[in-house]
């Protein structure tokens, strides 16, 4: 059975009679490691994701982010999570943009094949009995639909390691995952997919998270200085926002 609720969008009031699908998360079950990043930036050749929604999509992920490492991420019941340590800045990635919106073209409800992305996925969907416009607001909505799982169920174990008990707020943990360093998107208007008029956001993540058994982040400060930042051999630190950067 399905969840069906109000979409919640930032900027601006939910138009009336739209509604969001909610999909269950994307788990992990492997990756090869084999990735290497050939594309980075937010000039993609793709199309139909405007370089304004690669712009919002990817501050909106790092906002987010940011909150974590500053320990400004509220919680259902007004707690807030753990702070997070070595939480990198997401950069964007057109080939996962590719791919991500290549999913989004099928106009098909669920998850892609865990074996042709190598790569975490997050998926959204919102729908009307009218047409509906693609725009940044899609973006947006997205973002902070996965987000606000945070707010609405809490994090029950308090080790932070992923398992079935978080499978509420598995979208929220992808966006959060501290090896995540790079996510691309796809947006796609799919009449029809759902019995009336929907527009269809993917987003993918490399390196993917959601991994059985495996902590979300590492707990402690964002970093204030550039040792901080230690994935990465010369990472530097945005202090500003307590994430760190890749070289």
């Amino acid at each position: 059975m399905k969840r069906i609720v109000s979409v919640v969008q930032i900027g601006k009031a939910p138009p009336h009679g739209t509604k969001v699908v909610d999909f269950p998360p994307q788990v992990a079950f492997g990756y090869d490691g084999s990735y290497e990043p050939t594309s980075r930036g937010l000039d993609c050749p793709t199309t139909q994701m405007k370089r304004e929604y690669r712009e919002t999509v990817l501050k909106s992920h790092n906002d987010y982010r940011s909150t974590v490492a500053m320990g400004t991420a509220q919680m259902l019941g007004g707690s807030y999570a753990k702070r997070a340590k070595n939480m990198y800045k997401l950069i964007y990635d057109c080939d996962l943009e590719r791919q991500s919106q290549e999913w989004a073209n099928r106009c098909k409800y669920g998850h892609s094949p865990d074996d042709l992305r190598n790569a975490g996925e997050n998926i959204w969907a919102t729908y009307a009995s009218y047409p509906l416009t693609i725009d940044q607001q899609s973006m947006l909505g997205a973002t902070k639909y996965w987000w606000n799982e945070l707010m609405k169920y809490g994090i029950i174990d308090q080790s932070y390691k992923y398992s079935n008990a978080m499978f509420s707020i598995g979208h929220w943990t992808q966006m959060a995952w501290g090896n995540t360093t790079r996510v691309g998107c796809g947006v796609a208007d799919c009449p029809g997919m759902l019995g009336t008029y929907t527009t269809y956001v993917v987003c993918q993540y490399r390196a993917p998270g959601n991994y059985r058994g495996r902590q979300i982040y590492d707990f402690g400060d964002g970093c204030s200085r550039d040792s901080d930042c230690t994935l990465f051999s010369g990472s530097k630190c945005e202090a500003q926002t307590g994430l760190c950067l890749t070289p």
